[in-house]
C-alpha cells in the first residue's frame, strides 16, 4: 500500500509507503508519481514516510531508485526521510546519495512528528511560529536523548555532585539531605528500577557516612545523625517502591503490545 499527494501551495511532494511494498505496487507508484510531478515546480520538497512500512521486497528496490530519478529530473531540492528502522535508515540512505543529485540536500528523521516539525522550518513561516517550531523540535530531542541510559546515569551523577557542593557553600546538613535526596532516589528507581534504586540509595548512605564523619562542626550534624537509620531506611523503600512500580509499568506495556501485534 501506498499514498502519493501533492500539495501545490508548499510544493511539497508527500509520499508514505505502509504494510508489504511489492513489484505490482511499485509499479502503480511511479505511474502515479508521474502525474503528481508535473504539478510540481522547480525546487520542490519530498517527504518520504516509511515509518507504516512492514516489509519489502527486493526486486521492488528498482522502483524506488526509479522515484528518485524522477524526482531528480524534476528539480527536487530537500528530500525529508522518515526512517524509524536503521536497516532500512542505511538501505534507503545509500540509495538516495546515489540516485539524487548532489544538489539534493537529504535528511532523515525517526518519526514524522519531527519531520514535520523541521520541515515547517523549510517552508515560509513568520518569526514566532518558527520560534515555536523549534522549541517543538528541542522538547523532541531532549524526550529522546533522555531515553538512553548514558543520558540518565549523568543526570543522577550530576545531582549528587549538584547536593555535595550545595552543602559545602552552606556548610549545613540540612541543606539536601531530605527531599533531594529522595528526589533523586525515586528518578533513579523510576529509570533503572528496583536495582537503580536500591544503587542510588547506597550511594546516598556513603556520602551521607563520609560527610558526618569529617564535618563535624557543619550546622544540623547533631540532629542528622539522631535521625540516620530513619533516613536511611527512607531512602531505601524510596528507590525500592519507584523501581517496582517502574517494573511493573515496563511490564504492563510489554504485554499490551504484544496482545496489540497478537490482534
Amino acid at each position: 500500500m501506498f499514498s502519493v499527494k501533492f500539495d501545490e501551495w508548499h510544493n511539497l511532494l508527500s509520499i508514505e509507503l505502509r504494510g508489504n511494498f511489492d513489484v505490482q505496487q511499485g509499479e502503480l507508484l511511479c505511474a502515479r508519481l508521474e502525474k503528481e510531478l508535473s504539478k510540481a515546480k522547480k525546487g520542490f520538497i519530498i517527504l518520504t514516510d516509511l515509518s507504516k512500512l512492514d516489509s519489502f521486497e527486493g526486486a521492488s528496490y528498482k522502483y524506488i531508485q526509479k522515484i528518485m530519478m524522477l524526482s531528480d529530473s524534476h528539480g527536487v531540492l530537500k528530500v525529508f526521510q522518515v526512517i524509524p528502522n536503521k536497516t532500512k535508515d542505511i538501505g534507503f540512505n545509500i540509495m538516495s546519495i546515489f540516485h539524487y543529485s548532489n544538489k539534493v540536500k537529504i535528511y532523515t528523521y525517526k518519526t514524522i512528528e519531527e519531520a514535520t516539525y523541521y520541515l515547517r522550518l523549510a517552508t515560509n513561516i513568520t518569526i514566532k511560529d518558527k520560534i515555536l517550531t523549534i522549541l517543538k523540535i528541542v522538547k523532541i530531542k531532549t524526550s529522546t536523548l533522555s531515553e538512553h541510559a548514558c543520558f540518565r546515569v549523568c543526570i543522577i551523577i550530576g545531582g549528587f555532585i549538584g547536593l555535595i557542593i550545595l552543602r559545602q557553600l552552606f556548610k549545613a546538613f540540612e541543606i539536601s539531605l531530605r527531599y533531594l535526596y529522595i528526589t533523586l532516589i525515586a528518578l533513579s528507581g523510576f529509570w533503572f528500577g528496583i536495582k537503580g534504586g536500591v544503587m542510588a540509595a547506597l550511594i546516598s548512605m556513603i556520602i551521607f557516612g563520609i560527610e558526618v564523619n569529617i564535618f563535624n562542626s557543619w550546622f544540623g550534624r547533631e540532629i542528622v545523625m539522631k535521625t540516620m537509620f530513619v533516613r536511611f531506611l527512607i531512602y531505601f523503600l524510596s528507590g525500592i517502591v519507584l523501581g517496582n512500580l517502574s517494573q511493573t509499568e515496563k511490564n504492563l506495556r510489554k504485554k499490551i503490545r504484544i496482545f496489540g501485534c497478537a490482534r
